[in-house]
């Protein structure tokens, strides 16, 4: 784990079991030659600041500790389940080839790319998402309920991918989060099956709050 002593400070005060899943996710990092980066701050740099991340490409895992507990579990959970449930798994929708595909044709127009068939790319790229999403929830209830509400954080979820929706339409990644209390209160409180039309008071708090 490549941590600072700031960073250790702040972990070593959490809960052990907490403590434990860090360390688990550590060896696991450890055996696929993943970087598991924890940092002190509110937020880790993945080209441009977030509170975490997977980056499959240079092989680093990385989260931020200066949030609640229970924000610092949800993320970790998620990241954790890109790198675990879908990266390091052969069985996941992960590496269907043209979900991959189209999953990096939709960053790629966040990044100002002109693609073509951008419905098929966001779908594929929601597709993917939502396994993930999938998979943290299905951990969340096996493991962190105690720490986590689990209506509060599919909630979140859904916010997160129906930005999706918003993103393809505004064409660029939002600079505040989709997830704080004001908009993700508009979203259902469990994973939907399609994510393709944004709620109605879902989409005004978008408009009013998403910059």
């Amino acid at each position: 784990m490549k941590a600072s002593s700031a960073a250790r400070k702040i972990l070593n005060k959490f809960p052990q079991d907490v403590v434990n899943y860090f360390n688990e996710i550590d060896e696991l990092c450890n055996y696929y030659g993943v970087t598991f980066y924890v940092g002190a701050g509110k937020s880790v740099n993945a080209s441009g600041r977030c509170s975490g991340y997977f980056d499959y490409h240079k092989k680093i895992l990385a989260v931020s500790l200066k949030h609640s507990l229970e924000s610092i579990i949800s993320i970790m959970v998620h990241e954790f389940f890109h790198f675990k449930g879908q990266w390091a798994n052969p069985k996941s929708k992960w590496h269907t080839q043209k979900l991959y595909i189209g999953h990096n044709r939709f960053f790629s127009f966040l990044g100002g790319a002109k693609i073509y068939k951008k419905d098929q790319a966001l779908s594929d790229a929601l597709a993917l998402e939502l396994e993930a999403e999938q998979l943290a929830v299905r951990e969340i209830k096996r493991r962190w309920t105690k720490y986590v509400d689990l209506a509060e954080y599919q909630r979140q979820s859904s916010a997160y991918l129906y930005s999706y929706v918003w993103m393809s339409e505004t064409g660029r990644w939002p600079i505040t989060s989709c997830c704080v209390r004001k908009i993700a209160k508009h979203a259902p409180d469990s994973l939907q099956k399609s994510y393709e039309t944004i709620p109605p008071k879902l989409r005004i708090a978008f408009e009013k709050y998403l910059r």
